[in-house]
């Protein structure tokens, strides 16, 4: 062991061992007698009828009974914690429930007090935390014959080595019958059981010394009348009594005796309780004692002055994960049943206080060195879920944790904020006790509960961020961790405005672009105290727009105080301001894009700052845009283009070489125009063109509302030829917007329907409005017992939509008449308008075979003059298709495609068309397969046909118990299922392209630990971390720190337990201890200790 665990040593039992061993023991006699013990604190509550003991240690700085413990020798304190409990338990009566509480030594008392009165009629549980564990007193060692100050010498020796005398005379008391089957026999117990002979085990006792101390009769027979103790023999047999029965009931009855840790705390890890442990920080795993791998690592990286916070008890740590309300752990939190907690529990769950607490301390502990932290915070959490902003507070807890050499690697951030500002963090910073904790349930929390962590306010006088809680009139703070200044820190609210002084930029929504799902409760970003305005400041801006969606355009605006409502006239100009392509000024300070229906207010200083409503419609907000009545020669008549005098909104052209316009089922419409343009225009038409998304709309017959084509203008070339200048567009539809993300979510609720899963996409997108043509498709289940589980897996909602569209053999139209300021409808099917009559005059029938043997029939008319028809076809929709000019004989045909184009000045199409009846579609493949891929989730419910319901972590899903999908667990080996609990995190695995061979498998996301077990080895691991490894050679079982194992060969099986071991094979049988050896053949027995052999054979018995 290193220099660090002799310390550490010393600090546990308050010892010197650099000393003399004899010193040692005469100052601990000493502290023997002195020790003060405990108090018992009784708290009584007769309307629960609960009785709450609490052993309070007088000196929690005294390790005397650490020591002793350790030693196997129970003082009289442990005496005193039976006799009380007995006393108090007469005095009140079996009518209440006694709960015994103690920390350190308290609980080794607690611990030992309510294992006493086991088995009795007593309505008991004992609850410690970060307890010593008492599990050294259930077994006899040999030095507990010889009193304290002779047993604690004897077994400082052993532990240092320096002789075995305590092993030897446990060895001999054994072969003397005082102690079977690990307890004093009843050969030496009185006729009561409860006590013991004393002369004739002290004339056992004699005997025995005299074989193992080299010291004369005399001296031992005074050594055995000055040390022997009864009493300590009494308290150890008792204790093992009660255990042994104790553990012969808990087959049948849940552990009353309950031990809480913190995963760090030496102290209560070095010795193993009694009854049942967790680990608190860690999930609330179970656990069997001792030090760990990793534990054991740390340990030896720590400074000196960092060990004292590894033996403190530290109660305060355990307050948190402590139920106090219901849902004030969270969603996820689990007590040690792995049930929901009720009120009182110790949950696996910090509290959210708590959590939004630390948020607060960290975030005002960054912001005092980096003043423009809360900004470019605000900036992170304006931009997509928030997760960014989470993640400077799980770099700032990992900082903490390699703070206290928590990590064996250097820090890695997943901020990129704190990687571009490393000088953030110092080794001087604060410490978080919990910190791990806190980021591995971060780590596994929702984002919907995560952002109740913080909250930001946008008011008329700036931006704040609230940290904290807000706290009732006669709440009082709460502080965590208080008896510790270095790392206490109080859930109070603070109010922190951000320091801003850029130009506001605000964009809100108008009536053309109102979110179909509007919510109160999301209404809440700049409203006034009235709640029937919105206040927008000037010069508050942080560098970037800041959109608010959910608004009603019935409420007034003010800007820097100012009521904005009323109305404005046009104007010709604005100071500072440029307009172009239909672009119009009202007033002074509006500028209206038409083509966009954006309403431009600027305001402030300069008028920098802006405030923008998309979608405005004239009347939102009380604001009324009042045109310039014009003069009959003033009015300036829009170029148009073939006799349905197409008209491009924002552009003209001198002459128009080219107009083409592609339509289909399943694809975005594409539109392509060419042509000569005025050379003074091109600045004006370059600046618009630079925008984002700038707008190609095109409409006929002079008509606004018959819209041709509206898109997004996604290339454009300028160029010159001659003396020429000409341009060319390229637009596609708006519906575009929705391939640029791509998309996790999983739909496993049996009976989701198709509508409601397009639901959540519109939700998501409310600019669209996706639906079925045929409400009865739209209302059939997607998810069902044929399809159990619907995966969306890095997957436009576009790709998606049109996945599901195929699956129901719908054709899929686009709605290219309408843009973001509108409601664009995606259709699965055709429209059930009734039939036009097309009046072709030329057709032809075709076929069409794939690859795959599908054949399509369908109609093609070439050249269709548009203008013959009133309108120009849109897909999807039903004409009266006249098969020859014979015969007046039509029947109905759904346009599948349309490509419209100018030839000669003329408006044509191209059409291509088809019998309802006749429509094949064939299903659309993923772009990305799923093949391989997994996703954590939590298990919620298994059932007894290994099969268990989750919900998923990383991915949109919404679990419903009732309905959720049960997934197959996955088979370690044949027959052999994977056994998670409930609460655990774990893989669904898609083994196929076919969601429905997904099963469930172990998590390798959350397990910092590489695998590192061979390929051919099946190995299962308990949730404690007992294991048990198959393979062609052998079968072992072993326990969590391979202290203890098994394994079994074909010849050979080999049993170990730390440093013993038995082996057993068809020709011998071999024993093995540290210092003994037994082997056992056909030819011999032989069996050695230390340097002295016996050997048994045909030839007689030798000793050596």
């Amino acid at each position: 062991m290193s220099e660090n665990f002799d310390l550490i040593l010393e600090k546990l039992f308050e010892v010197n061992f650099n000393r003399d061993t004899e010193e040692i023991i005469n100052d601990l006699q000493d502290k023997i007698t002195a020790d003060k013990g405990f108090d018992l604190e009784e708290i009584i509550d007769d309307d629960k009828k609960e009785i709450i003991l609490n052993f309070n240690p007088k000196d929690e700085k005294s390790k005397i009974t650490n020591l002793l413990v350790a030693a196997g020798l129970p003082n009289e304190q442990f005496d005193k914690a039976e006799s009380m409990y007995r006393d108090k338990f007469n005095n009140n009566g079996a009518e209440y429930k006694y709960n015994l509480h103690g920390t350190l030594q308290g609980g080794a008392y607690a611990q030992y007090a309510g294992l006493m009165a086991s088995g009795s009629k007593i309505n008991q549980q004992v609850v410690t935390y970060n307890s010593i564990g008492i599990e050294p007193l259930l077994q006899f060692n040999g030095n507990e014959f010889l009193g304290y100050k002779a047993g604690l010498l004897y077994y400082l020796n052993d532990i240092f080595q320096v002789n075995s005398y305590m092993g030897m005379i446990l060895y001999q008391l054994t072969n003397e019958g005082v102690i079977k089957k690990g307890n004093i026999s009843s050969e030496y117990r009185d006729e009561f059981f409860e006590s013991i002979k004393v002369e004739k085990m002290k004339a056992t006792l004699i005997k025995v010394l005299n074989k193992v101390l080299e010291l004369d009769e005399e001296e031992i027979e005074e050594q055995v009348e000055e040390s022997f103790n009864p009493y300590i023999i009494e308290r150890k047999m008792r204790l093992i009594d009660k255990y042994q029965k104790y553990k012969a009931r808990r087959a049948d009855e849940p552990d009353n005796i309950i031990n809480y840790i913190i995963s760090d705390n030496i102290t209560a890890r070095i010795f193993k309780q009694i009854g049942a442990t967790y680990l608190v920080d860690q999930n609330l795993k179970r656990f069997d004692g001792g030090l760990d791998e990793e534990l054991i690592n740390r340990i030896e990286r720590l400074e000196e002055n960092q060990l004292d916070k590894l033996l403190e008890s530290r109660v305060d740590l355990f307050e948190p994960y402590m139920l106090l309300t219901k849902g004030a752990n969270g969603q996820s939190a689990k007590n040690r049943f792995g049930d929901t907690p009720k009120i009182g529990n110790i949950t696996n769950n910090l509290s959210l206080d708590y959590l939004r607490s630390l948020v607060k301390d960290i975030i005002l502990d960054l912001s005092k060195k980096d003043s423009n932290l809360l900004i470019e915070m605000f900036k992170l959490s304006r931009q997509g879920t928030g997760k960014r902003f989470i993640n400077i507070i799980k770099d700032r807890l990992r900082h903490s944790m390699n703070l206290q050499q928590k990590l064996d690697d250097e820090v890695s951030f997943e901020s990129r904020y704190l990687e571009e500002n490393p000088d953030l963090f110092d080794d001087n910073d604060k410490v978080y006790r919990l910190d791990q904790a806190a980021l591995e349930q971060l780590e596994r929390m929702r984002y919907p509960e995560i952002r109740e962590l913080w909250q930001w306010e946008l008011t008329g006088e700036g931006v704040f961020l609230k940290l904290g809680k807000e706290l009732a009139e006669d709440e009082e703070v709460k502080e965590y961790h208080s008896s510790y200044s270095a790392e206490k820190f109080d859930n109070q609210e603070e109010r922190i405005q951000l320091d801003l002084n850029q130009p506001s930029l605000n964009r809100i929504y108008g009536s053309l672009k109102q979110n179909s799902r509007y919510k109160e409760e999301y209404d809440v970003e700049y409203i006034n105290e009235e709640k029937d305005g919105y206040e927008f400041p000037a010069t508050q801006g942080v560098g970037v727009e800041i959109i608010n969606k959910y608004v009603r355009v019935e409420r007034s605006i003010k800007v820097d105080g100012q009521d904005i409502s009323g109305s404005y006239n046009e104007a010709d100009e604005m100071e500072g301001k440029k307009k172009i392509g239909g672009q119009k000024f009202y007033g002074d300070n509006i500028l209206y894009k038409k083509d966009r229906s954006e309403l431009i207010y600027y305001y402030g200083p300069n008028q920098e700052d802006k405030l923008i409503i998309d979608g405005f419609k004239n009347g939102d907000y009380g604001i009324n845009l009042v045109d310039k009545v014009k003069e009959a020669n003033d009015t300036e008549v829009p170029l148009t283009y073939t006799p349905h005098q197409v008209k491009f909104d924002a552009f003209e052209f001198k002459v128009l070489d080219k107009l083409e316009i592609e339509k289909s089922i399943y694809q975005h419409s594409y539109a392509t125009i060419k042509g000569t343009i005025a050379e003074e225009k091109l600045e004006d038409y370059e600046i618009y063109l630079g925008e984002e998304d700038p707008k190609l709309v095109l409409t006929y017959d002079n008509d606004e509302n018959k819209i041709l084509f509206k898109g997004i203008i996604e290339n454009y070339k300028i160029g010159y030829h001659g003396q020429n200048c000409y341009l060319e567009l390229k637009a596609v539809s708006y519906s575009r917007l929705l391939e640029r993300k791509k998309i996790n979510r999983i739909y496993q609720n049996l009976n989701t329907t198709h509508n409601q899963v397009f639901e959540q996409i519109m939700a998501d997108n409310p600019e669209f409005k996706i639906a079925f043509a045929d409400e009865s498709i739209g209302e059939s289940p997607l998810v069902s017992e044929d399809y159990p589980i619907v995966l969306q897996y890095k997957e436009t909602e576009w790709d998606f939509i049109k996945r599901i569209a195929s699956y129901q053999n719908q054709i899929l139209v686009v709605d290219d008449t309408k843009d973001d300021s509108e409601t664009i409808n995606i259709l699965a099917g055709p429209h059930e308008a009734e039939p036009k009559e097309l009046n072709n005059l030329s057709g032809a029938k075709s076929k069409q075979t794939t690859g795959r043997d599908n054949i399509f029939h369908y109609y093609k008319v070439y050249r269709y003059r548009d203008y013959s028809s009133k309108e120009i076809y849109d897909i999807g929709k039903s004409v009266k298709y006249k098969l020859n000019n014979q015969e007046d004989t039509k029947i109905e045909l759904i346009i599948i495609k349309n490509k419209i184009y100018m030839s000669d000045g003329i408006l044509y199409s191209d059409l291509t068309l088809v019998e309802e009846d006749q429509i094949n579609i064939l299903k659309e493949k993923r772009k990305r397969e799923i093949a391989g891929h997994s996703f954590r989730a939590e298990i919620k419910q298994l059932d007894n046909k290994h099969r268990a319901q989750v919900e998923f972590l990383d991915v949109f899903n919404e679990y419903d118990e009732a309905t959720s999908y049960y997934f197959p667990l996955d088979k370690v080996y044949t027959n052999s299922y994977f056994a998670p609990e409930v609460g655990d995190i774990i893989d669904v695995y898609f083994k196929s392209k076919n969601e429905r061979h997904a099963t469930i498998k172990s998590s390798s996301t959350d397990n910092n630990q590489e695998v590192e077990n061979d390929p051919a080895d099946k190995v299962i691991f308990s949730s404690t971390g007992n294991a048990i490894k198959l393979n062609n050679e052998v079968i072992s079982l072993a326990s969590k720190e391979k202290k203890s194992s098994l394994d079994v060969k074909e010849e050979l099986i080999n049993v170990a337990s730390n440093t013993s071991q038995l082996a057993l094979s068809s020709t011998y049988i071999n024993v093995k201890t540290e210092k003994a050896n037994g082997l056992i053949d056909d030819s011999k027995t032989e069996f050695s200790f230390g340097s002295k052999v016996v050997v048994i054979s045909d030839d007689g018995i030798s000793v050596v």
